[in-house]
């Protein structure tokens, strides 16, 4: 009987957790003017954004984690518990790139953080914005993932 109950709040607990992560394509046009698909977890909820990519060892090509905020902001991160090098992209509401720190240095807990305030965060496996030609002048577009 024990069991059943510990079954039954095991369920109800990952099916919580699960509504607060989303899994969603994300388009990017990079500065050759082409299309880049991630696959992302998009995460809200500051609980799940405070722990981000920590304690994965790997990261999965054009994969990723987007971090939406509810309101725009000066966004801070750190590599703290991040097993994997990370190139992190900070977007403005408009899907303009504010900056990109590339090849974060996993476990660091120096600060890294957005030029100017912005509405969302894209962690993606380091490299690809250079292997796609991402930069300040490409566009993420995030039509569909606000509230």
């Amino acid at each position: 009987m024990r069991r059943i109950y510990i079954i039954i709040f095991l369920l109800i607990f990952s099916n919580s957790l699960f509504a607060e992560i989303n899994f969603s394509n994300l388009t990017i046009i990079n500065d050759k003017d082409e299309k880049i698909i991630f696959r992302v977890e998009v995460v809200k909820s500051e609980k799940l954004q405070r722990k981000g990519l920590m304690y994965r060892d790997k990261l999965a090509p054009q994969t990723g984690m987007l971090f939406l905020f509810r309101n725009k902001k000066r966004a801070s991160f750190w590599m703290k518990n991040t097993n994997v090098p990370l190139d992190i992209i900070f977007i403005k509401q408009s899907g303009i790139i504010d900056s990109i720190k590339k090849n974060t240095m996993p476990m660091s807990t120096k600060k890294i953080k957005s030029e100017s305030k912005v509405i969302a965060v894209l962690e993606i496996p380091a490299g690809e914005t250079k292997l796609f030609n991402i930069s300040k002048n490409s566009f993420v577009d995030l039509s569909g993932l606000e509230d």
